[in-house]
Parts: structure tokens; C-alpha cells; sequence
């Protein structure tokens, strides 16, 4: 009974997945959203973000639903007789705890959705303007279109709203006023890329763009898509780091771009390849390889004609695959190609013919961390800090042993906290990998004290899910794409000084937008120290 009950209810909920994809451009829609908080755990079947930032959400039930004797609406569960009315309240009430702390006036609504059934008797618990049965499952998309006409004043937009409900297990901004301020600050000062370089008019089809981290490459990218979707012209952004792809898939432009997402996925799509979930773990790098060269093939072919292609991160693939894309532009397209070339132990990209746009500069990185990357001889050219932020020079803490490694590494919270820094500001990255890592192996450094939010083995809606926890922890390199105001680095240990260690210093000291500090092993203190 329970197994035909759960294929009815995924039956129903695919019924409803179809239907919504009859929404207009712009409407947000997310599936099995955690709401869990304050000590309690739920989950919403279906949320909808309309383009003004309203709140539909949608509780899907199969089957009829009825009315007891006393007007409540009920359904069997295991002999017992479960409030639906009751049920929903609930997760609608912890629905608004849990958003309100994105701010005040947001706009919710809620409807009870019965794709193959519908509500037998009147029941005293449930608005019947708030039932999809059915019977008026055609006007479902107009219902939630219906919302998005409502008055309402909320001043929170509607990214935000969505990239909150996702529970990316992104290290937020901090709310207070000069961390926030100082985020905003910067962006405004990376935007310069994104403000004159798709203005460049050459006939040559390749623009080549080196600028370093905090650059605003990201923003030149979306820069170049929005001026692409104006013209109407088509369109593909490509990335190999998939915490920047997932953030334009969830921006407005990702529904007027013919592709968003990583090189991989864009591969697999075009070849028709096999799902890479059903690939054995020790054939993947075989795999991707293979449908990455049957792909260089296709674009070889000339079937394509695509107007703009923007390839950010450019330096993390094979110099061959990144030429191989302007095969696949129209006559008078254009290959954007926007690379970090600090980046030493990659391949450099070389065309016959490109127009070349380099900058040294980031307005991410406090004057002072520039500094010190500069003086480690962390980056090819000169690194120029055009943050507003001075900042300190970071803080080191040397460890001999992995009991060693997790005292320092408290110590650097600690300090971090002293600061003023809360936990939610607080990034802690291994230079280690996932598998080799003291730090990522256990809950907790230590402590209860110190609890750890790690990445699990899970994904949910493609989203990587994390544990429980305070701090964030994860490796610098998955960290590639994001920042947080304090970072802390820790397992910092290479054998020798050279351009891979290099390359993952950089990444790592330049996630930081306000303090820094650094764990290091005392053997690799020391050959830094030698950098001096």
C-alpha cells in the first residue's frame, strides 16, 4: 500500500512538473525545497518565484482528499487519520520563519494541488479558492500568474528569494553594514569590464580576456549574454567551475541562452552521451574525455551557428577543445574567451588571430592580501588592489601534526570570531583533496564547539546538500567562484614551491574579500618564509 501510494504521489508530482513548464520566462520554479529550522524539519513539494518576487507555494497530494464529520480535511495514513488543513498551516508557518529572515512584507501564498483527484465534501480548513483539483489543473500557470499581479511592497527581489529557498550552502555576505557595504563597493568597481568590452567591434571572431580573480570577469559574462538575448542573437556560456554556471543558470538570462553550464554537460547534451550517474567512479576521467573529443568532432563539422559564445575559465581546459569552439560560430559571431592565467599549471590558449584584453587588476582583494600574493610570487604580472578595503596583512598559524593542525586551526576561528566575524562569514577551506583531508574527515574540529558544514555524498536538484553545522568547510578548489569575508586556509602543505602549489595558493588567498589567515605546516612555513 505504501509503495502504490508513493508511485501515485510521484505521478502526481511529475503531472504538476509538466504543467508548470507552461509559465512564462521568469518565473522561478523549485522542487523538494528544505525548509527545515528552529529545531524543526520539513520539506515543500513545489515553490514558485514569480518575476516580482512572490512566494507561490504548491503542496501536491494524489487522489481525492475528503472532509470529516466535523469539516477538517483528512487521508489515511498507515490506519491513522492525518489534518491535511493542519499539515499545511504547519509547513506554511515554519515556510515564513524561515523566510523572514530575508525581510519584512514578503508576499506567500499557498495552494493545495490535486492533479488527479479532487476535494469530496466542504472542508472548514481549506480556502476552496486555494485547491487546484483536477478539474482546474489548465489553470494552474494563470493562478500563479494571478499572484504576480497582487499588490505587495516587499522590498527583497526576486534572485535573492531563490537563491535562499535553493540552500546553495553558499558562505553569505555578512548583514553588517561594512561587509555588505564593502561587497557592493566592489562590485561596482569590477563592473568596468562588463561596461566596455562588449562595446569592442573587430572583425576578428575571438576576444581574449585575462584578468585576474575579483576582476568581474563573471559580470562581464553576463554582461555579454544580456546584450546577446537584447539583439537576439543566440547564445552558449561555458564554464568549467560549476558553482558560477549554477548561479547564471538561476539568473532571469539562463531563459533567453540556448546553453548555460559546465563544458561536461554541454558535451554530453550535443554527443547524446551516456548519463555519466550510471559511469563506474574509476572510468569517469575516461569518460569525459572520450564524449569531450566526440564533441570536438561535432563542432569540427560546422553544424553549429551560434552568435555569441562566452567561455569563462577558459585556462582549466584543454587548449585544443577551447580552439575548437569557434567552429561552432555563425559568420559574423564572436568567442569570448575569459581566462586567469595565474592559474600557472594550466595550458595557454594560442589563436591565429584575437583581439587581447589583459588587466592586473581586482576589487575583490583587500590592498594589503594583494600585497603579500605579490611578494610570494603568486601571480604572473603585478596584482593591483583596487578594493576600497586596506585590510591587514594575514595572520599564520603553524602546525606539526594532525592534533596540532586542529588546535591552529580553532585558534584561527577564535581570532576570526574575536574580530567580529560571525559564523556564517566564516569560510574554512583544505588545501587538501576530499579524500586526503584531516579536516573534512571529521564533524567537528575537536569540539561540539566547532561544528563543521561539509559537503555530503547527496545532491538535490543538482545542488550539492551539506551536513549540519557552524562553520563552512570545504576544499579551496570546489570553493572556486566564491568568496566570503574571512576565509581561513588550512592544510596548507606542499613539497616544494612550484607552479601547481602556486596556482592553489592563489586561488585559495584570493577568496577573501576582508581577512585572511592561513594554517600551515612548519615545513612549508619555511620554504614560504624563503619566498621572502
Amino acid at each position: 500500500m505504501n509503495e502504490q501510494r508513493i508511485k501515485q504521489g510521484k505521478a502526481a508530482e511529475l503531472l504538476v512538473r509538466k504543467k508548470l513548464e507552461d509559465l512564462p520566462s521568469g518565473y522561478s520554479v523549485l522542487f523538494n525545497v528544505d525548509i527545515a529550522g528552529d529545531g524543526r524539519s520539513s520539506e515543500l513539494d513545489t515553490v514558485v518565484v514569480t518575476p516580482t518576487g512572490v512566494i507561490v507555494i504548491l503542496e501536491v497530494k494524489a487522489g481525492d482528499l475528503a472532509a470529516d464529520e466535523s469539516g477538517h480535511v483528512v487521508r489515511s495514513y498507515g490506519g491513522k487519520q492525518k489534518d491535511i488543513a493542519w499539515q499545511l498551516g504547519r509547513q506554511s508557518g515554519i515556510a515564513r520563519s524561515r523566510l523572514a529572515g530575508l525581510g519584512k512584507n514578503l508576499t506567500i501564498r499557498s495552494f493545495l494541488v490535486l492533479p488527479t483527484g479532487k476535494l469530496e465534501g466542504v472542508g472548514i480548513g481549506i480556502d476552496v479558492d486555494r485547491i487546484i483539483d483536477a478539474d482546474r489543473m489548465a489553470e494552474l500557470c494563470a493562478v500563479i500568474s494571478d499572484c504576480d499581479r497582487l499588490p505587495h511592497s516587499q522590498t527583497v527581489t526576486k534572485e535573492a528569494i531563490v537563491e535562499f529557498l535553493q540552500n546553495n550552502c553558499v558562505v553569505k555576505q555578512s548583514l553588517s553594514s561594512i561587509s555588505e557595504t564593502l561587497d557592493i563597493r566592489c562590485r561596482e568597481l569590477s563592473a568596468g569590464l562588463a561596461t566596455w568590452v562588449p562595446r569592442i567591434q573587430s572583425p576578428l571572431a575571438v576576444v581574449e580576456v585575462n584578468a585576474p580573480a575579483g576582476a568581474g570577469k563573471t559580470q562581464l559574462a553576463l554582461s555579454l549574454l544580456q546584450k546577446a538575448h537584447q539583439e537576439k542573437r543566440s547564445a552558449w556560456y561555458i564554464n568549467t567551475t560549476r558553482n558560477i554556471a549554477q548561479r547564471l543558470q538561476d539568473h532571469p538570462i539562463n531563459q533567453h541562452t540556448a546553453f548555460i553550464g559546465t563544458w561536461h554537460e554541454l558535451a554530453i547534451e550535443e554527443t547524446r552521451a551516456q548519463d555519466p550517474a550510471s559511469i563506474e567512479p574509476s572510468q569517469l576521467a575516461q569518460y569525459f574525455d572520450e564524449v569531450s573529443e566526440a564533441f570536438v568532432q561535432k563542432l569540427a563539422q560546422g553544424t553549429y551557428s551560434i552568435d555569441c559564445i562566452v567561455l569563462d575559465d577558459a585556462q582549466d581546459l584543454r587548449a585544443d577543445w577551447v580552439v575548437a569552439l569557434s567552429g561552432a560560430l555563425s559568420a559574423d559571431g564572436t568567442l569570448y574567451v575569459l581566462s586567469d592565467l595565474n592559474f600557472r599549471e594550466n595550458q595557454t590558449v594560442e589563436f591565429t588571430e584575437s583581439v587581447k584584453v589583459t588587466s592586473n587588476e581586482t576589487a575583490r582583494v583587500p590592498q594589503k592580501i594583494a600585497q603579500v600574493i605579490n611578494e610570494f610570487g603568486l601571480c604572473k604580472e603585478f596584482l593591483v588592489s583596487s578594493s576600497p578595503y586596506q585590510g591587514e596583512v594575514p595572520t599564520f598559524f603553524t602546525y606539526s601534526g594532525p592534533a596540532q593542525l586542529l588546535k591552529e586551526t580553532r585558534r584561527a576561528v577564535d581570532e576570526a570570531r574575536s574580530e567580529g566575524f560571525t559564523d556564517d562569514q566564516i569560510a574554512i577551506l583544505s588545501m587538501k583533496g576530499r579524500n586526503s583531508s584531516e579536516i573534512l574527515r571529521s564533524p567537528t574540529l575537536g569540539t561540539e564547539k566547532y561544528s563543521l558544514k561539509q559537503p555530503l555524498e547527496e545532491f538535490k536538484n543538482r545542488r550539492q546538500l551539506f551536513s549540519e553545522g557552524a562553520l563552512f568547510n570545504d576544499t579551496v578548489r570546489r570553493f572556486k567562484g566564491l568568496q566570503a569575508p574571512c576565509v581561513i586556509l588550512t592544510e596548507v602543505d606542499f613539497e616544494d614551491i612550484d607552479d601547481a602549489a602556486r596556482s592553489v595558493l592563489y586561488l585559495g588567498m584570493t577568496r577573501a574579500s576582508m581577512s585572511l589567515k592561513l594554517v600551515v605546516s612548519e615545513e612549508f612555513a619555511e620554504k614560504l618564509a624563503a619566498c621572502l
